[in-house]
């Protein structure tokens, strides 16, 4: 899935990132995180700011935020998340 990351208050803000599984509900997003044998984990966005706008299609997923650094918060997330995911399947057991 692409995940294209955009903010209202800088128009020039434009990010995009590949992720395999993300789940948006409510303004929170989460993604599937197998730990060892454990395929029922989640990772949660920890983040105290909803996004202004998103929307799913396919696989693609438009994510605007109100602010820049909202938006780069995301980003960074979506990065860490990504990583504990590709680790997870690295280290399963089963």
């Amino acid at each position: 899935m692409k995940v294209l990351i955009s903010s209202l208050d800088n128009i020039e803000y434009s990010e995009s990132i590949e992720m395999t599984d993300l789940s948006h509900h409510q303004g929170k997003f989460s993604m599937r995180c197998v730990m060892r044998d454990d395929w029922l984990q989640r990772l949660n966005s920890p983040f105290d700011f909803l996004p202004s706008l998103v929307r799913s299609e396919g696989n693609l997923m438009f994510v605007v935020f109100e602010l820049e650094n909202q938006a780069e918060e995301f980003k960074a997330w979506l990065i860490e998340a990504k990583a504990k995911v590709e680790n997870g399947y690295r280290t399963m057991r089963g």
